[in-house]
């Protein structure tokens, strides 16, 4: 990632992707995790236990330690975006702006989902965003193709 100086819209739109990575990838990995004890834990009522054979079991578990390994990684990715970006966000003189700014570079939240958490429409959280960044010297692609502004 650049420099404080030299953070780009670009940075920022890494920062929201890695956001939304991690927490889907850790979600996927508490259910495995979640379905796996359930395939090792007695069927209740009848006392019989999982047809699950053990090296079966023992790849499964395996496979979510390895998971487990990269969510690590891509977390300890975002935490290093994270430090960084958070400086820059506080640049931004407006309360409201840098907190949007936050809620959709730090966690990775869509639009619509900003809008719910501050009370307001979906357009005027755009707004307020535009001018946090207009606030920081960055420009932004406004094409319709620019997932992080659509989405």
């Amino acid at each position: 990632m650049n420099s404080i100086e030299n953070i780009t819209y670009e940075d920022l739109r890494n920062c929201a992707a890695l956001a939304r990575e991690s927490k889907d990838m850790r979600n996927r990995m508490l259910a495995l995790r979640s379905l796996a004890e359930r395939c090792t834990m007695p069927m209740q009522g009848n006392g019989h236990t999982s047809s699950e054979s053990p090296d079966r079991l023992g790849n499964w578990v395996a496979r979510l330690e390895e998971m487990e390994q990269e969510c690590n990684r891509r977390i300890e990715a975002y935490m290093e975006h994270v430090l960084e970006v958070e400086l820059v966000i506080q640049m931004v003189k407006n309360g409201t702006q840098r907190t949007i700014l936050r809620m959709r570079y730090l966690d990775g939240l869509l639009w619509e989902e900003i809008s719910e958490r501050t009370h307001y429409t979906d357009r005027w959280c755009r707004v307020l965003h535009d001018r946090g960044l207009e606030d920081l010297g960055l420009r932004k692609d406004r094409s319709k193709s620019d997932p992080c502004y659509s989405g």
